[in-house]
């Protein structure tokens, strides 16, 4: 909530504009509240444009409510990470780094206040990686009966995932030695068959609705055409499968880096404006590296295994296409569990010379995988930002950041000509006036020819 209100008092997060995946699924949630159903040709998830709809009925359509809803909800997060690492007898202090690691990642908490999928459906998939191993261990109807609907909102919240769904189905029996925990193996498979079940409906709508027995019709196709465009010899098979095979070092290398790639929502812009963002220091190479020592040294834990499974046929499955930071949210809170095991298990050895080693693999591998935001930013991203503080009446913080792209080499007379403009209307012409002057100083330090030197004035 104390980043939701320093956003508001910044004038961020409102309604989202024009054109923008989040307007188009808020406007389809409306129109399920008055029993319109999306028509042919939308593209987005059935489940959370559902989760919204139910959000727009409880809010009557109030978006800074249904923002808070959706927060309260994504809230939950850090206490199942909690629950499942106590279900993986690893040990309270574990469970409590694991939840700790969560709340200070800040790519969760942004995306949790913003009308996108990745964050209930990171809490969705974490769910179901507790309640099976829940059921493998005790089985009842009622975790079979939770794994399969929550099974089936990962699946029609982000079709991809029904990869998991189906390695998760098989690994007891390809794991037998190893996950000797999933004994009554017969029952483990109903779990898959009742999510089968649940799914069903949505394919067999629009089926005969629409003609298509898909979860979300033409979606294929769609985001063949995002990823590798329209080419005609990317339309058959073997083509496509090569493209997509060329397509995964890059992606690969793009998981494990610290850089946060945006495609609607950047973190970097919104930590320049909003100073709480400080607190989220967390990078997900970190958090990836901590959980690849979790994995290893509790290699003979069954459930650790399974979760550790299910992470990494997710991100297999999304190599053929891109590593958006949204994308990687989604296992986030499974890579928080395995993470705080491994931190926990670091800190109990009693070997020193362990300890060291595992530090020093993971401060390399952090090193090693970091990328410089501001080196790879978009122009237009900083820009963007620096236009923000101006219209928020943060000139100081504005002029900082403008001598701060300078520094960079992106000195653009655009924004500090607005900058200085509205330190005239606001009644200061002095510091409109030493404003420009800096502009033109630093323009004559860089050899800038052609500077208008005309007055400065909101004309």
């Amino acid at each position: 909530m104390a980043l939701l209100w320093r956003a508001r008092a910044n004038h961020l997060f409102p309604m989202p504009p024009p054109g923008t995946d989040q307007l188009s699924m808020l406007r389809a949630a409306a129109g399920i509240c008055h029993g319109h159903f999306p028509g042919a040709g939308y593209m987005y998830s059935p489940a959370y444009t559902l989760f919204l709809a139910a959000l727009a009925f409880v809010a009557r359509g109030d978006i800074l409510i249904m923002r808070i809803l959706q927060a309260a909800v994504c809230a939950f997060v850090p206490v199942v990470i909690y629950k499942l690492a106590r279900v993986l007898k690893c040990g309270r202090e574990a469970a409590a780094l694991a939840a700790l690691l969560y709340c200070f990642y800040g790519a969760s908490a942004l995306v949790s206040l913003s009308f996108l999928r990745a964050a209930p459906l990171a809490l969705c998939f974490l769910l179901f990686a507790y309640y099976a191993i829940i059921t493998s261990v005790n089985w009842t109807w009622k975790g079979c009966g939770l794994t399969a609907f929550f099974a089936t909102l990962c699946v029609l919240g982000r079709e991809n995932l029904a990869a998991v769904l189906v390695v998760a189905a098989i690994s007891p029996f390809v794991f037998q030695r190893r996950m000797h925990a999933f004994e009554n193996k017969s029952k483990y498979i109903i779990m898959y068959v009742m999510t089968i079940i649940l799914i069903l409906p949505i394919p067999l709508y629009n089926y005969f609705r629409f003609g298509v027995f898909a979860i979300i019709p033409g979606a294929f196709t769609n985001i063949i055409k995002i990823f590798y465009g329209q080419s005609p010899a990317i339309s058959n098979s073997p083509s496509l499968i090569e493209a997509a095979t060329r397509n995964i070092p890059l992606q690969f290398d793009r998981l494990c880096c610290s850089y946060e790639i945006p495609n609607s929502l950047s973190v970097y812009a919104h930590a320049d404006i909003i100073s709480f963002m400080a607190v989220f220091v967390l990078g997900f190479n970190v958090l990836l590296a901590l959980a690849l020592v979790g994995s290893l040294l509790h290699k003979r834990n069954p459930g650790i295994l399974f979760v550790a499974l299910c992470i990494v046929v997710y991100f297999i499955s999304l190599f053929p296409f891109a590593m958006f930071y949204r994308y990687r949210l989604v296992a986030t809170p499974l890579l928080c569990v395995l993470a705080g095991i491994g931190l926990r298990k670091t800190l109990r050895l009693k070997s020193l010379a362990k300890k060291i080693i595992i530090c020093v693999c993971v401060a390399v591998f952090a090193l090693l995988t970091y990328v410089p935001p501001d080196r790879v930013r978009p122009v237009g991203e900083r820009r963007a930002v620096a236009a923000v503080l101006v219209s928020n009446g943060r000139f100081s913080d504005a002029e900082a950041y403008l001598r701060d792209m300078a520094a960079d080499g992106e000195l653009r007379e655009a924004e500090w000509r607005y900058l200085a403009r509205a330190l005239h209307a606001s009644g200061d012409r002095d510091g409109a006036a030493a404003v420009w002057m800096e502009y033109l100083d630093l323009r004559k330090r860089r050899g800038g020819r052609g500077v208008e030197k005309g007055k400065v004035s909101g004309d």
